[in-house]
């Protein structure tokens, strides 16, 4: 007769737990959750529409909150293998480093804390951009969500414009110019926005890239007849940038239209487009808006604060005067992104800014040359033409405003580094790395640019 044996149970094998790169995952997807959050506060500010929120750090909680959950996500990006991969990546960094060295060139330690801890917060968005947003699924939905909060900001301030609201922080811009029919100075009401997008300008260039985004949704097929409901934004955008009569807005729009349909259509349809499309622009925003001489009138102003940024910039050209700077001395922003940071961060900063942008529609041009690499996925493929346009509004919008030091500057930096991260090629594409032949592409890059600025203020300066 056999005797059973009882045998002790086996230790349990916690079927339940959640393998490491589930929870990394998961974090990571909170972590892009978070982000959107930072970008509503960012584009939409809570602060500023509800009048009990003012006070409350909204946006620097939520940052800290998704730097802390997505934290993995941002240390990966400080690898000498990723920062030689990236190099719009090195020109922020790089930034960052022109502004202490401009504060420190001045002696200046009380402004440096201060204008090291603004950029810094710049630096940790844009590689918290990068970080989670992380695969075309999310640039979508990323880029659905930034339409939004644009919309939202943009119809704000067309209600506040016609009295619809009432809210202290969204106050409209009155102007003054004059009015070429009877010869005197008229005052004029223009659209401002919220926050960052208090300047009629701003507001143009946020409406030339909420356009583009526009567009390609409304054209999203995916989405059915849902996507007719863009109409309504499209239409809206026309009139909002009708009301700042922004020169700077419509230049920014027109040149985001011109890379779309090229990249688009090609060269010849696009020109045929144009000679469609431009037209109606100029006829549905005639007026203030069109008027594009630089002889009188706010374009020549504009060219009378260049030179004088440029006379300035004598002082301190390698590593500049400092940031804010320019203002103090002048009396104006320079209303030339580029100009403002080569006076204020020298040729060291005004190089790296420069070139970051460079670099951005540099990559962008390699990816679609349909000679030598194309792009598998169909909606990769078809968001390109938009990516496009949108970051060429955005340069061209920054020649004549200054959006050197707002975060949505840094949101098309990092717009172009994700898309071009996360639209493999086929073949694949080169990496760019920052190397010292890069380095010398950058200077080049720089000094056309410069020189360019510089020519174009003594050829159209007034004396």
């Amino acid at each position: 007769m056999s005797t059973a044996i009882a045998l002790p149970p086996s230790p349990p094998s916690h079927p339940a737990a959640a393998p490491a790169g589930d929870w990394t995952s998961a974090l990571n997807a909170v972590g892009f959750f978070l982000f959107l959050l930072v970008n509503a506060a960012l584009f939409v500010r809570p602060g500023e529409v509800v009048p009990d929120l003012v006070g409350w750090n909204i946006y620097e909680f939520l940052i800290l909150a998704c730097l802390a959950v997505a934290f993995p996500a941002v240390l990966g990006q400080f690898t000498a293998k990723s920062l030689e991969e990236r190099p719009v990546t090195v020109c922020v960094l790089g930034l960052f480093l022109a502004v202490i060295l401009s504060e420190l060139a001045q002696l200046d330690f009380t402004r440096l804390l201060d204008s090291g801890v603004f950029f810094l917060k710049i630096v940790v968005y844009y590689v918290l951009f990068v970080g989670v947003v992380n695969g075309p699924a999310r640039l979508r939905t990323f880029l659905f969500w930034v339409l939004v909060f644009a919309t939202t900001t943009i119809s704000l301030a067309v209600l506040q414009y016609h009295g619809f609201l009432t809210l202290p922080n969204l106050d409209q811009t009155i102007d003054s110019g004059l009015d070429a029919a009877t010869g005197r100075d008229v005052h004029f009401v223009r659209l401002a926005g919220s926050g960052i997008f208090h300047d009629p300008n701003e507001v143009g260039v946020l409406i030339a890239v909420a356009f583009l985004l526009g567009l390609y949704w409304l054209f999203d097929r995916r989405t059915g007849p849902a996507r007719l409901l863009w109409v309504g934004p499209l239409v809206l955008f026309l009139y909002a940038m009708s009301l700042t009569q922004s020169r700077g807005g419509l230049l920014a729009l027109l040149a985001g239209l011109a890379v779309f349909l090229i990249a688009r259509f090609g060269w010849r349809t696009a020109l045929l487009a144009g000679a469609v499309v431009v037209p109606v622009l100029l006829l549905l925003l005639a007026g203030r808006q069109t008027d594009l001489s630089t002889e009188q009138g706010t374009g020549q102003d504009r060219i009378q604060i260049w030179s004088d940024g440029l006379i300035l910039m004598r002082e301190a050209p390698l590593f500049g005067v400092g940031k804010d700077v320019f203002n103090e001395h002048i009396g104006h922003v320079a209303h030339n992104s580029y100009l403002q940071c080569f006076v204020e961060l020298g040729a060291f900063g005004g190089m790296l800014f420069l070139g970051a942008f460079y670099l951005a529609a540099e990559q962008l041009l390699r990816l679609g040359n349909p000679r030598k690499h194309t792009l598998p996925d169909p909606e990769m493929r078809r968001l390109y033409p938009y990516v496009s346009g949108l970051v060429a509004a955005w340069t061209v919008g920054m020649m004549s405003l200054t959006l050197c030091y707002i975060l949505p500057t840094y949101t098309v930096l990092a717009l172009a580094t994700v898309f071009v991260r996360t639209a493999p090629a086929e073949p694949p594409l080169p990496a760019t790395r920052f190397d010292l032949r890069l380095l010398g592409r950058l200077l080049l890059a720089a000094g056309c640019g410069f020189a360019a600025l510089y020519l174009f203020v003594r050829v159209f300066l007034v004396h």
